[in-house]
Order: structure tokens, then sequence, then C-alpha cells
């Protein structure tokens, strides 16, 4: 399940994962890529974690902020 808010001057994100019987650490990451029409393949832009900020029995709760550069072009 993922929450977001998108402004022009920051993302604002909650994903939430029921780890259920998995025994591995897991972590969450946006990974931002732009379409290069030219060329016709995604082109890497940026990329951030999530921090985790709660867990509740089997459920890991992640959360961010981040600004992002050139808002509303993705």
């Amino acid at each position: 399940k993922m929450d977001y808010n998108d402004t022009n001057r920051e993302i604002y994100g909650r994903v939430v994962i029921d780890r259920k019987e998995m025994q591995c650490e897991l972590a969450v990451e946006c990974v931002i890529v732009d379409h290069d029409t030219v060329d016709q393949k995604p082109v890497f832009v940026e990329s951030y974690e999530f921090n985790l900020v709660k867990t509740e029995g089997s459920l890991l709760y992640f959360e961010t902020r981040k600004a992002l550069n050139d808002p509303g072009n993705r």
C-alpha cells in the first residue's frame, strides 16, 4: 500500500509492507526515470530511500519527504 502527496515542492510518501513469514530485511527505494523519446529508452534521473518509521507486528511502515528536481515533468 502506498499513499502519496505530489506538490511542486516535495513528495510525501508512505508505504506499508506486511512481512508475514519473510525473515529477511526489507527496504523501500523510489527510482525516478524519464523516457528518452529519441532512443525510446528509460533514463535514470534520481533515487531516494524511504525511512523505516514504525514496526507493528509484521507490518513495516516507511515514509519519505523528498524535494524533487524538476517536479511535474515525470
